[in-house]
Formats: C-alpha cells, sequence, structure tokens
C-alpha cells in the first residue's frame, strides 16, 4: 500500500516541482550562454557591476526556485492533512507513519533534484568570475584543481560523495518542515503563525547546535595550518571536509528519524484538524 501511496502522491505533485526545475536549467543555460559569449572583461577594469549583479540575480533565482520548491511540498502537507481533505486521508484504513512517509519521499526526491541543479553553479561560476572581476591568470584553474583536491579526485568522486549527503540533507529538511506543520496544530488558534515560529525555533536550535559542533575542529584546523604549506593545506582541508561532511551526514539521519516520529505522534495522539 506504500508503494501505491507514493505511486499516487508522485502523480498529483510532479508538476510544479517539474517546472520548477525546468526554470532552474533554463536560467543556468541562459547564464552559460551570456557568460561564454559576453566580452572578457577589459585589462583596466577591476569589476563590471552589470555582470556581476546578473551572476549574483542567477545564483539567488536558482536557490529561490529550490526553496519555493519545498515550500510547495509544506503547503501540500498541510492541506491533504490537517484541513478539510485530512478529513478523508485520515478515514483510509492506512497508518499515520504511511501518508508521512509517502509525501516525505516524493517531496525529498524533488527537493534532491532541484537542490542537485545548483551545483551547476560551480561551473558557471568558473565561466562567469573572468568576466566580472579581474583574475589573475590559471587561478580559476587552480581555484577548481583544488577543489577536486579537496573533495575528491574528480567529478565522478565528487557526485558520488554529495549524492548520498545531499539526498539525507533533502529528506532532513522536508521531516523538519513536516515536524514545524505537524507542530503548528497544537496552536489553539493562529495555527499556521505557530508553525512558521515553530520551524524558525527548530532551524535556529540546529544550526545553533551545528555551529558549536563545528567550532572546534574547524579552529583546530585554523590553529594548525598556520605554517602549513600549500600542498599540506589542501590535505588538511580535505580531511577536514571530508570528517565535517560525514558527521552532518550522520546527524541529519538521526535527526530526520526523530522528526519523522514527532510528526508521527502529533498525528496519532493529538490531531486536530482545521
Amino acid at each position: 500500500m506504500l508503494k501505491k501511496l507514493i505511486i499516487h502522491e508522485g502523480k498529483e505533485t510532479w508538476k510544479i516541482p517539474f517546472l520548477a526545475l525546468l526554470t532552474q536549467l533554463a536560467l543556468s543555460a541562459a547564464a552559460a550562454a551570456y557568460f561564454s559569449l559576453t566580452p572578457s572583461l577589459p585589462a583596466d577594469v577591476e569589476v563590471n557591476p552589470g555582470k556581476l549583479s546578473i551572476f549574483i540575480f542567477y545564483c539567488f533565482g536558482i536557490g529561490a526556485i529550490t526553496l519555493l520548491a519545498g515550500l510547495y511540498f509544506g503547503i501540500r502537507f498541510y492541506k491533504n492533512l490537517y484541513t478539510d481533505e485530512g478529513y478523508l486521508m485520515h478515514t483510509l484504513p492506512l497508518p499515520a507513519w504511511k501518508l508521512i512517509a509517502s509525501k516525505a519521499v516524493i517531496a525529498a526526491v524533488w527537493y534532491y533534484l532541484t537542490s542537485l541543479a545548483e551545483l551547476i553553479i560551480l561551473p558557471i561560476t568558473c565561466i562567469a568570475v573572468p568576466k566580472f572581476a579581474a583574475m589573475p591568470e590559471g587561478s580559476v584553474d587552480a581555484l577548481r584543481e583544488m577543489l577536486y583536491i579537496i573533495v575528491g579526485s574528480g567529478p565522478l568522486e565528487l557526485l558520488l560523495f554529495f549524492v548520498p549527503y545531499t539526498l539525507t540533507g533533502c529528506l532532513y529538511s522536508v521531516l523538519v518542515l513536516f515536524s514545524a506543520i505537524s507542530l503548528g496544530q497544537l496552536f489553539g488558534r493562529h495555527k499556521l503563525i505557530g508553525s512558521i515560529l515553530c520551524y524558525l525555533g527548530l532551524y535556529t536550535l540546529t544550526q545553533t547546535a551545528a555551529s558549536v559542533f563545528l567550532l572546534p575542529p574547524v579552529t583546530g584546523f585554523a590553529i594548525s595550518s598556520v605554517d602549513l604549506e600549500m600542498s599540506g593545506l589542501t590535505q588538511s582541508l580535505s580531511t577536514l571536509f571530508h570528517q565535517l561532511y560525514l558527521s552532518l551526514f550522520l546527524a541529519e539521519l538521526v535527526l530526520s528519524g526523530a522528526a519523522f516520529f514527532l510528526c508521527h505522534y502529533i498525528m496519532k495522539k493529538n490531531l486536530n484538524l482545521d
């Protein structure tokens, strides 16, 4: 039955996130074409404000589309399970966890695809930066090589490294949003405002905890790398990068489980439909 729920949810929700993904790809293609065809920065100019503004607008646009895609699934979760539609959904002979899981799976997949599209910003950055800012010769190639050394040996390893972490991060983001919406239903009035406040509270709490967790290793790296040569510094950055991402990956897995449990508990024990 869970499989049928997932298929149904996918059929009902694919249009808007698919449009969002197409918009991201279209913006990226337009940005790549523009910066590839635009003339290079003149030797006597340090920064071109117009091209820099276009690049910033492009980056914010790609990120905003990803956030809107996540917001769409949050609104659907609320309307489908906590408004009049919920009277029908909760009469189905299904456990609450299957309702949550079906929506979380589809939302995480689409959020993952739109988040993955953000990686296009990296190659476009390499194309765009020399067109709006004065760069020493070979600096872009050096930056690209350093990125590969820090993250992995090449594009394939980079992709394999980011896929599981990004997918887990997307699932975590979706479940935190769902849990905030569920917590908002505990408010007698102003449930929407309550959901927003709960989300801000959960986001602030997790970000503060992450900052406290990341501070010691980052500080230790900064102290120990003062006298390192470039090769040693790059290797230390690579080690730190992998350690932090592995730790965050495991933390988000645990927190995803906690958020799922919270949604299920509220839906099972404190269901309060509008």
